[in-house]
Parts: C-alpha cells; sequence; structure tokens
C-alpha cells in the first residue's frame, strides 16, 4: 500500500510539473511575462484577499420596471457573447462579439436575438476579446474591439481595434470588416486584466474597467492614438461598489468571491451601468459633473434575475434601457437577451 501511494504521489506531481513546463514553454513562445504568469496562479490558488466589503451597508436600489425576456440569441455561432452595443443608426439594433476561441466576427443582431448578419474582422486571429464599444466620427458609427483580457497577467500589451460599423443593407457577409487603426498600450502600475471598457466621447477618451483588482480600477486611453504603445492612466476607482456579501460566500465557497467583478460597461449621455456576474450598477452624472466624480458616488443597484455567465451590456442610444445577455453555458444551450427599463 505504501509503495502504491508513494507512486501515486509520484505520478501526480510528474503531471504538475508536465502541466507547468507546457504552461511555461506555451507563454515563453508567445512572448509572455511567464513569471508573472506563474505568479498569477499561485496568488489565485491561495490567496483569498479579495473576500471582503468595501462599500455602504446601505445601498439604493434603481427604481425599474420589470427585467423583460425578449428572446434568444439565434445566431448560434454568437456562443461567448462578451461584447454588446447599441447602434446609432437603428433603435432596435446591437452589434456583439465572441470571447476568445473564437473567429474574430462581428455580430449583429436584433433587441430580440433576431439574427441581421455576422461579419469577419479582417486580422489574423483574435487573443482575448472582451467587450465592444461605439463613438460616431464624420457622421459614421465605428465599433471599438477591446482585446483586453488578460486572465494570467502576463501579456506585454493589449490592444484596441478601431472598425467601421457594418452596414446591415449594404454590406455582404462575404467581406471582411477592414482594421481602421490600432491601439496598443500598457497599463501604468503594471499587468491588469479587464472585460470591460466603454468611450467617453466628450473627452475623447476610452475608459477600462478592471476586473479583478479590489476597488476596481478605471484607466483612461486616448481614442484616438495611434503611433507606438500607450499607457494607460488610473483616472478612477470604484470604491463604492459592493463587495461580495457574505450570502454569496456562502452560496458558493469556491466562485462566489467573483460574483461583484465587472464584466461589462457602458455609457449613454450622463449615465454609466457596470455589469458584474450578480447586478448592475447605474451611476448618473449630475450637471457640472465631471465622470471621475460621479464615480465617486454610490451606484444604484438594478437587481437582476441569476443568470449564467453574464457578461455584455449595452445601454440605449437614448439611455432609457439596458440590454444584456449571456454567455451559452455548454456553447450549445440558449442565451437570452434580456431588458430592463430605467426610470
Amino acid at each position: 500500500m505504501f509503495r502504491l501511494i508513494t507512486s501515486l504521489i509520484f505520478i501526480a506531481i510528474l503531471a504538475a510539473a508536465g502541466a507547468i513546463g507546457s504552461f511555461a514553454a506555451w507563454g515563453w513562445y508567445q512572448g509572455r511575462d511567464v513569471s508573472n504568469g506563474l505568479k498569477t496562479i499561485y496568488i489565485g490558488l491561495t490567496d483569498k484577499s479579495v473576500r471582503y466589503t468595501i462599500a455602504p451597508k446601505e445601498v439604493p436600489d434603481r427604481k425599474t420596471g420589470n427585467v423583460i425576456w425578449k428572446g434568444d440569441i439565434a445566431n448560434h455561432n454568437l456562443t461567448e457573447a462578451s461584447g454588446l452595443v447599441a447602434s446609432t443608426m437603428d433603435d432596435h439594433l446591437y452589434y456583439a462579439i465572441n470571447d476568445s476561441g473564437n473567429e474574430p466576427q462581428i455580430f449583429a443582431l436584433k433587441d430580440t436575438g433576431e439574427d441581421v448578419g455576422f461579419w469577419r474582422v479582417d486580422i489574423d486571429a483574435m487573443t482575448d476579446w472582451e467587450d465592444l464599444a461605439a463613438f460616431e466620427r464624420e457622421g459614421n458609427q465605428y465599433l471599438l474591439i477591446a482585446d483586453t483580457g488578460d486572465n494570467y497577467r502576463w501579456r506585454d500589451y493589449l490592444t484596441m481595434l478601431v472598425v467601421r460599423a457594418p452596414d446591415i443593407n449594404e454590406l455582404p457577409m462575404s467581406e471582411s470588416i477592414p482594421v481602421e487603426w490600432e491601439i496598443h498600450f500598457r497599463y501604468e502600475g503594471g499587468h491588469r486584466d479587464a472585460e470591460a471598457v466603454t468611450i467617453d466621447e466628450e473627452n475623447e477618451r476610452i475608459l477600462i474597467l478592471t476586473k479583478r483588482q479590489v476597488p476596481a480600477e478605471i484607466y483612461s486611453l486616448p481614442l484616438h492614438a495611434r503611433d507606438g504603445i500607450q499607457t494607460a492612466r488610473i483616472v478612477s476607482f470604484l470604491s463604492r461598489l459592493p463587495q461580495p456579501s457574505e450570502q454569496d460566500l456562502w452560496e458558493d465557497p469556491t466562485y462566489g468571491y467573483t460574483r461583484s467583478q465587472p464584466t461589462a460597461f457602458d455609457m449613454t449621455g450622463s449615465r454609466a451601468v457596470v455589469l458584474t456576474y450578480k447586478d448592475a450598477w447605474l451611476y448618473e452624472k449630475g450637471w457640472r459633473q465631471t465622470w471621475e466624480e460621479a464615480f465617486e458616488q454610490t451606484p444604484q443597484r438594478i437587481r437582476l434575475p441569476k443568470l449564467y455567465q453574464q457578461e455584455s451590456v449595452a445601454l440605449s442610444a437614448d439611455g432609457k434601457h439596458l440590454l444584456y445577455t449571456t454567455e451559452r453555458p455548454g456553447n450549445r444551450d440558449i442565451a437570452p437577451v434580456m431588458q430592463v427599463d430605467l426610470k
């Protein structure tokens, strides 16, 4: 029996060493910061320091209409919706993207989930697309694709891709969408993982919301930067964004601490919404306020039903409601499209 146990332990050690070696070799081949990647894995396995509450005890609920099921995503290729944004050309049209491990495509869909079309972006491959934002320029709508996923915090730089929003009436799906320009950047202060990005058009900047920092950080990046590798500068903290409750940790001791991590971010007019795995949080900017001042306030909670892996949210062009959706469980199940009317 002793020999059997010793052999099993030895095999387990060899398997672990092989997995770590493979991970390190792959990262080295990709030009990644392998030492930081291994450190990130170690911290993730041993450190639960993010499991604490930093928000006020009382958080105001936003008065909303009902959470409405609008339909299901019809296009089966849209399996891991990680970014969603409203069209400025059609009140019922939205654009979406998949998460990593999929083809580099942009999808168009109605707010009911009806498929309108999808187009390949003219790049060799995607790394880790996480969110989608939109802005207007010279009468045209542009989409910003945030290639900002960095689970192991080991990418040397991140990328924003800017493309024109596909015209669903004129652009055949057989044609690819060219990249208008790319923005390469790093964060001041080191590696960060972010799944939530929006655009502050008034100040011509991209706002990036980090996922795993407590409190969540907002970084700013020039929207029209093109040359070299830019530096994303920290401009705000969401220090009043509530963290996991004791109930969250009791219900799910393993992953309950992630329920308050930001997964999507959108901004329209004087409203900004942050989506987490649990709820949505609404920030409103007052007259003469800056967004930095608005983000210092306690957000209003928008209670959402518990759904699988909700990682994309979009405010309507008029800011009167928000739309959100989820990934498909097992890449095969339904992905509902939900709407919340804001009062």
